[in-house]
């Protein structure tokens, strides 16, 4: 999904959330806030990032076997919020 279109979705759910700020700036808001996350993602080498309403970015750090070496690898899992977690808001 692209920024545009939640702003889309947003403003048909919700029309007075946004008022007047122009469908674009708003995309940049998000994409900047997306990227941001990303960012925290990217920087944490273990652990939980939560992001309340959104979900969980669970992080670790494992070992495998790849050509008979054992070589540590980067997994992140992502848990959405419950539906009910969303819906208090």
């Amino acid at each position: 999904m692209r920024p545009i279109e939640l702003v889309e979705i947003l403003r048909q759910e919700n029309p007075d959330l946004l008022g007047n700020i122009p469908d674009k700036r708003v995309a940049r808001i998000i994409r900047l806030a997306l990227a941001r996350l990303a960012l925290e993602i990217d920087a944490a080498d273990e652990g939980v990032v939560k992001v309340l309403g959104f979900g969980n970015f669970r992080i670790r750090q494992i070992e495998q076997e790849k050509a008979g070496e054992t070589v540590k690898i980067r997994r992140v899992i992502f848990r959405p919020a419950s539906k009910a977690a969303v819906e208090k808001k």
